[in-house]
């Protein structure tokens, strides 16, 4: 606001502010900056793919796609493909979605961003190879990408490499022991083979580190009911339930909880809440 003031016709001024009120989460605002850059110059990129990232989080990614077509037409730049990518996927569109991760990555060679945004769009869309290659080009570039080798552990896991998924959960943690996301994904690892110790003891280490994580609190809590420990499920699962109260397959799990527990009334209700998500 201060640069304003000094030279109130300095499109790119308004073009930070815009970022700015945009991390404040104004987002009318962050795009009335956007409109008053342009208004002094059409020609500014940035103002462009500043504005398409306003309309994204306003909620308009038909708009915002146009934003960032336009940023593109006046300069290549990897975050106009990459948001663009991001509003394409958000509709629906993976295959052009794919094409401009693709482009953003060949814009921006050395950085992981976009070659690990595709990885996981293609894990969406089914394709292993392909998020697999990616996850492994990008651990290339940068060896101490924890969620690379969390992901590519999962893919491993799919494909029942048991030894190759475990060493890559594992070099995650080594590069950092507190990561909630790794013990996770290895704790979901024991949990598929049915060893049900170090699975308990994996989500019991996702939780401690990131309590918000409510897969991890479903997932202990069905394995204290398989020890017919009622109370310490139940506590588990109204934790999920806390974080997310509309996830059809925690209301199930809980109402078979309740049910054990002879809290019929509540199962009913539980299994009705279910049935309507």
């Amino acid at each position: 606001e201060a640069a304003l003031r000094l030279a109130p016709k300095n499109p790119e001024a308004y073009v930070h502010r815009a970022a700015v009120r945009l991390a404040l989460r104004q987002f009318a605002a962050s795009l009335e900056d956007c409109e008053l850059a342009l208004r002094l110059d059409t020609a500014t990129a940035s103002a462009h793919l500043q504005r398409g990232d306003a309309l994204q989080a306003l909620g308009q990614p038909e708009a915002a796609i146009k934003s960032y077509a336009r940023s593109i037409r006046l300069a290549e730049d990897p975050k106009a493909y990459a948001r663009n990518a991001e509003a394409n996927e958000q509709l629906g569109r993976f295959a052009q979605a794919l094409e401009d991760y693709t482009r953003a990555d060949g814009l921006s060679p050395q950085n992981v961003g976009p070659l690990t945004s595709r990885a996981v769009l293609r894990l969406a869309m089914a394709d292993s190879a392909g998020a697999l290659a990616d996850f492994s080009q990008a651990l290339r570039r940068n060896p101490r990408y924890l969620n690379a080798y969390v992901y590519r552990g999962q893919i491993f896991d799919g494909m029942r490499q048991d030894e190759a998924a475990l060493a890559d959960f594992a070099a995650a943690l080594r590069l950092d022991s507190t990561l909630a996301f790794a013990y996770f994904a290895r704790g979901a690892f024991y949990y598929a083979r049915r060893q049900w110790a170090p699975a308990e003891a994996d989500f019991a280490a996702a939780l401690r580190h990131n309590p918000e994580t409510p897969s991890a609190w479903n997932n202990r809590a069905n394995l204290r009911l398989r020890r017919s420990d009622v109370p310490a499920a139940l506590a588990d699962y109204e934790q999920a339930l806390r974080l997310s109260p509309d996830d059809a397959d925690f209301l199930s799990n809980y109402g078979f909880a309740l049910r054990m527990a002879g809290r019929n009334r509540e199962a009913q209700r539980a299994f009705q809440r279910a049935l309507a998500q």
